[in-house]
């Protein structure tokens, strides 16, 4: 009966020593403190939702970024290599100054043609966007009516055309670029 005695202290003894040392070699705060660990996933879900935000903000930049290429591609005209492309054709009667237009290539031409009496008066100069004084090609004609062709050779740039008409009905720009092959 000693033995069983003495046994059994044995095994008491050596659960609490085994629980006490257990206690005092576990880190502390080990399967008693969860704030912490609460606390990091309440921040990455933090993290999680600004970057999702982030990635709709983007993805809500790309669509209208991808319509307004959509929108510009329609009012490009499709060029073809080695041929003359027409960029922007204008018409009227009287003065006029053309809204912008863009040449893709370095050699451009202005098919133009009037029709008026002898008392005619036709004119035009070309400038690159944004300037007002030195133009890159001028043209005047007097008389009845002619038709020519100017050629260009400063492109790859947007550009605008000054026109003076007087006793004209009516006048055609056609401006056509060459994109070689």
């Amino acid at each position: 009966m000693e033995m069983k005695l003495a046994l059994v202290i044995g095994i008491v003894i050596g659960l609490i020593g085994g629980v006490t040392v257990g206690y005092l070699v576990a880190p502390k705060g080990v399967g008693t403190d969860t704030s912490a660990l609460e606390q990091q996933i309440s921040q990455l879900e933090g993290q999680v939702s600004t970057l999702e935000s982030q990635v709709q903000e983007k993805d809500n930049q790309i669509s209208n970024l991808t319509s307004q290429i959509t929108e510009l591609e329609q009012l490009v005209p499709p060029l073809t290599k080695g041929e003359w492309n027409t960029i922007i054709t204008f018409t009227g009667s009287a003065y006029k100054t053309t809204e912008l237009f863009h040449i893709p290539s370095e050699t451009w031409r202005i098919n133009w043609t009037y029709t008026g009496g002898s008392l005619a008066i036709f004119g035009f100069f070309v400038y690159p966007e944004g300037e007002t004084v030195l133009p890159v090609e001028t043209l005047s004609a007097t008389g009845s009516s002619k038709s020519d062709a100017t050629y260009i050779y400063e492109g790859q740039d947007n550009f605008y055309v000054k026109l003076l008409a007087a006793n004209i009905d009516p006048w055609t720009l056609t401006v056509q670029a060459f994109i070689p092959s």
